[in-house]
Order: structure tokens, then sequence, then C-alpha cells
């Protein structure tokens, strides 16, 4: 959140969740977990965002305007779709290193208690050398991961073995 936004959190009609926005180019990496696999692709996310103070209440999004109000603030309705970004690094973007991938999910997986589970990260252009968690999904696709069903199935078997000597 923008420091100059802090008075303003009053003006935000209630319900409502504030956080932080990074600027991430518009890539984002959709990591799946199934036990101890953790998988990852590169997909596209909503572009970054420009807002600035003396905005005429408008914020821009991949060139489509959204509510910014107040200044800094951009504001949507979480269950209409944002318009994903049109980015040249998409391309060029390699997902995170394995041991940082092992890395989020076993943090997740100690503190969540889940075997099964999806987290989104992206690298935000402020600080490039670190990713930043933006998503826990407990019920994940495994849509387009052709060794989920094999991997789903190993853990059963796993689990009920493990059931079979407790």
């Amino acid at each position: 959140m923008h420091p100059a936004d802090t008075p303003n959190l009053e003006q935000v009609a209630h319900p409502a969740v504030a956080e932080a926005f990074h600027n991430h180019g518009g890539v984002q990496f959709k990591c799946y977990a199934i036990g101890a696999h953790v998988h990852c692709a590169v997909k596209a996310s909503i572009g970054d965002v420009g807002c600035s103070a003396d905005s005429s209440g408008e914020a821009l999004i991949d060139g489509c305007s959204v509510p910014c109000s107040p200044p800094h603030m951009v504001t949507f309705d979480s269950l209409k779709t944002l318009p994903l970004a049109r980015s040249p690094e998409l391309a060029a973007a390699a997902p995170p290193e394995a041991a940082v991938l092992q890395a989020c999910a076993d943090a997740i997986r100690r503190r969540l208690g889940l075997a099964l589970f999806g987290f989104d990260l992206i690298r935000s252009l402020r600080t490039p050398e670190r990713y930043v968690l933006i998503d826990v999904n407990a019920f994940p696709s495994y849509k387009g991961h052709d060794g989920a069903a094999a991997e789903l199935r190993a853990l059963v078997k796993q689990a009920a073995r493990e059931r079979a000597v407790n």
C-alpha cells in the first residue's frame, strides 16, 4: 500500500480487503504441489498498475481503466475479470528455480498442513531478486499437468500405507 493511502482507508466502503499490489510485469507463476512434487507454469497476469496522486479517478491496467479512489488505491470487483497483460516478458520468463519452489511448498505444508495445494508467485519489479507469494489455493485444478493423476495415486497409496502402520 502506498504510504499516502493510510489516512484514506476510512473512505473505503466496508466490508473490504486491502492489500499491497506489486507491479510484476504481467507474469505470474502458477505452482502446484502433490505430496512432495512441485510443478510450475508461467502464466499471464494482470498488468502493472499506474495510478498517480493527481489521478482523475482512473488507473490504467494494461490500457484498461479501473477505479482509483482515493489516489493510489485501485478498487475492483473480485467477481469480474481484470484484463491479462500482453507482456513481452511472458515469453522470456523462466519459472523459479526448483529450490525456490520446494522451499515455498515446504513452508506451506508445514504451516497449513496441506498435501495437495496450489500457490501463485510473482517477481516484484521493485525487488526482482525476490518472489512474492500472492495466493494459496487448497482446491487447485491440476489441469494441464500431465503427471498429476499418477502423482495423486502415489500420494493416496502412501497415505494408506502410513495409516495401516499407525
